[in-house]
């Protein structure tokens, strides 16, 4: 069973576990882990953005930070979406991507996100579920990023 919660800062031992469980990309963000507690408050409990935690059979696996309306272009961007480790290469991380897409997202017509350059496997990931790249750009953290669109136009999310 998949369940999505929204953040409170009562989660934020299990952001950090997840974090922990991918140091990789907290190294690829220039982050220290773990994180203060004024950092997640910033990015998971600020208002423009949704902060969500999934669950597989309420074990929290995946951390999901989207913005639902960019100020710029008026469209959804996904700002993370952290898997625990050990559910790499599972299939979990297409069923959440499905079960997301379907609760929160079913009735954007484009969706961006934004992959780390050196992140060969999440590329593969969002590429496989009909994301393609667009451009590359820099982030709010001054960080090189490649950006990928999904237009909802194409009938269902590929692959999942």
């Amino acid at each position: 069973m998949i369940l999505f919660e929204e953040m409170t800062r009562e989660h934020f031992p299990i952001v950090q576990s997840l974090y922990a469980s991918v140091p990789e990309y907290a190294c690829l963000e220039e982050r220290a882990l773990p994180l203060s507690d004024s950092i997640l408050q910033e990015e998971f409990l600020n208002p423009d953005t949704v902060s969500l935690i999934g669950y597989i059979h309420g074990e929290p696996v995946l951390l999901i930070d989207y913005l639902p309306k960019h100020p710029q272009d008026g469209t959804t961007w996904i700002g993370l979406f952290l898997l625990d480790a050990s559910h790499h290469g599972t299939g979990t991380g297409n069923r959440l991507l499905s079960a997301f897409f379907n609760q929160f997202l079913s009735r954007e017509s484009q969706i961006h996100l934004a992959v780390l350059p050196d992140k060969a496997k999440a590329r593969r990931f969002w590429e496989k579920h009909g994301f393609r790249y667009v451009r590359t750009s820099i982030s709010n953290r001054e960080q090189q990023i490649d950006v990928y669109v999904y237009e909802s136009n194409k009938k269902q999310m590929r692959n999942i």
